[in-house]
């Protein structure tokens, strides 16, 4: 891929893995602040696990699509690739006026 002007491009697998990371990273900070070591972890069902995996790959694909230049780019398409989501699905089932 040619360099763009002022530097490096991130490659596509480059825009995949930080958008992955960037749409892990509420998740992870949600559990962080929500789990305390005297609780028990909540159980998963696979329903969650594999909606979550998809979603995450969905904002890594999302940070791909958007042509994230830049590392913190692609963490930030990734992490808001939920919002956007939520957001255009509101204004197609028509919720949105």
């Amino acid at each position: 891929m040619p360099a763009r002007r002022g530097g490096h491009h991130l490659s596509r697998n480059a825009q995949l893995a930080w958008g992955v990371l960037g749409a892990v990273s509420p998740q992870l900070l949600r559990a962080f602040n929500s789990i305390t070591l005297s609780s028990p972890i909540p159980p998963l069902g696979a329903g969650f696990i594999l909606i979550s995996l998809g979603v995450f790959l969905a904002g890594g694909a999302w940070s791909c699509a958007m042509d994230s230049d830049k590392a913190w780019k692609a963490v930030y398409n990734g992490a808001t690739f939920p919002l956007v989501f939520s957001y255009l699905t509101h204004l197609t089932v028509g919720g949105g006026h």
